[in-house]
């Protein structure tokens, strides 16, 4: 991916990650998991997954106050973002959002070290039907 493009996803989903971790007040046994997609080879999309079924509502900030502007710098940065609940068997929500690529992004082709990485991650996630590991 370009640069700026990675430097703009690495920027938002931080911002989603940050609102899943002092927003969601979910369970101590819950995690919170980022999924990225690339539906296209132009198209990036980012997803955070927390246990809360409360979605994100945006707020305008006033100038002196020191936090409330992540989801408008989501909104300004982003191609298209949103949320939704995960619907039935799953707990919580999914914020996401879309970054269209300047040019095609090229995905590295997957090599033994990710394959383990995917194995390790799938084995401490365990089930998403409870979003709890092991289960």
């Amino acid at each position: 991916m370009p640069d700026e493009s990675t430097e703009t996803a690495l920027l938002l989903l931080s911002e989603l990650v940050t609102n899943a971790c002092r927003h969601a007040r979910s369970p101590r046994d819950r995690l919170i998991g980022v999924r990225l997609l690339l539906p296209t080879r132009s198209v990036l999309r980012v997803e955070v997954y927390d246990a809360s079924d409360d979605l994100p509502v945006p707020r305008h900030a006033a100038p002196e106050d020191e936090s409330g502007r992540g989801l408008e710098l989501v909104a300004a940065l982003a191609t298209s973002w949103g949320a939704d609940p995960r619907g039935k068997g799953y707990v919580g929500k999914t914020v996401w959002f879309t970054l269209d690529l300047p040019s095609p992004a090229s995905p590295p082709a997957p090599d033994a070290a990710f394959a383990e990485d995917v194995a390790s991650a799938r084995t401490l996630l365990g089930d998403e039907t409870t979003g709890r590991p092991g289960e």
